[in-house]
């Protein structure tokens, strides 16, 4: 028995809506992974700066908001040409 017109276009919107709905669990998904990367770089990031502290001597460093800024405007102040009144890069931290 063959469907009707209308049983035939409530099949298709029903699957048409289907498509839409998983389409926007995957946009979701897709910038939750974005998120999750971006992340673990940034953690990979801080605890690659800390183990290098660790090494030359800074033995408790631990990196946080300020001292992540200080750390960015230094690098790239010496991108730049460097800012020759900035402050140093070690400015504030104490070897342990």
């Amino acid at each position: 028995m063959s469907l009707t017109p209308e049983q035939k276009n409530a099949r298709l919107t029903e699957r048409i809506n289907r498509n839409r709905e998983e389409i926007k669990r995957l946009e979701r998904q897709k910038a939750q992974t974005k998120r999750a990367e971006r992340n673990h770089r940034l953690i990979v990031s801080a605890a690659t700066i800390e183990a290098v502290a660790s090494e030359r001597g800074y033995g408790q460093f631990e990196i946080g908001e300020s001292v992540a800024r200080k750390m960015a405007e230094a690098y790239f102040d010496s991108l730049e040409g460097g800012n020759q009144a900035a402050s140093s890069p070690t400015e504030g931290l104490v070897p342990q």
